[in-house]
């Protein structure tokens, strides 16, 4: 579906199963959906919001394009039935938790106050800062990589994988990899005694 004006959907129960488009304006949700099919929702490059305020659930590839909009989820993504893979982009990308079986990517200044965690072998990719207030988990073989600064108020693990920071990190607790390896090169910011394990 493509429009040029605003797309807001309200109905109780929501299934999602294809493209939407507007023309820099905004896509909102007001209830919970679910994907039965892979979605690339865009507001174009210019202004205009993308907006969840209910939760978010199925085994589908989520793309949220904001342009120089914002993506916001106010209730959790993939908390019942995770998500395939999630990538957003925008100038403000904020959420509660959100998991996955794949990637997370996100293009923009992140902040997610609940755990981010791809449960199968997908990588967590954040090009900006992320501001993160529980864990960042990726699991097996995942990486977690993020350009910008790193706020981590709780454990950052990342299975087998990489954890790499360009920016100031800010730890408030442990940092751990089984296989990988860890690179700060921003510097570190310690809140408590820190624990590296690699």
């Amino acid at each position: 579906r493509s429009t040029v004006g605003t797309q807001t959907y309200t109905a109780p129960a929501i299934t999602v199963a294809n493209d939407l488009t507007t023309t820099n304006d905004n896509i909102l949700f007001n209830n919970a959906f679910s994907l039965t099919g892979a979605s690339i929702m865009s507001t174009g490059v210019g202004i205009g919001n993308i907006t969840y305020s209910g939760t978010v659930n199925g085994g589908q590839n989520l793309i949220a394009s904001a342009g120089t909009g914002d993506v916001v989820a106010l209730a959790d993504i993939g908390g019942v039935t995770p998500l395939t893979s999630f990538t957003a982009t925008g100038t403000n990308i904020d959420g509660l938790a959100i998991t996955t079986t794949g990637n997370q990517t996100y293009t923009g200044a992140t902040t997610f106050t609940g755990a981010m965690t791809t449960n199968t072998a997908g990588d967590i990719d954040v090009t900006g800062a992320l501001t993160a207030g529980s864990t960042i988990s990726a699991d097996t073989t995942g990486n977690i990589a993020v350009s910008g600064a790193l706020n981590a108020a709780n454990t950052v693990t990342s299975g087998s994988g990489d954890i790499t920071v360009g920016g100031l990190t800010t730890m408030n607790n442990t940092f751990s990899t089984t296989g990988g390896n860890i690179g700060l090169t921003g510097g570190i910011a310690l809140n408590v005694t820190p624990l590296l394990v690699s």
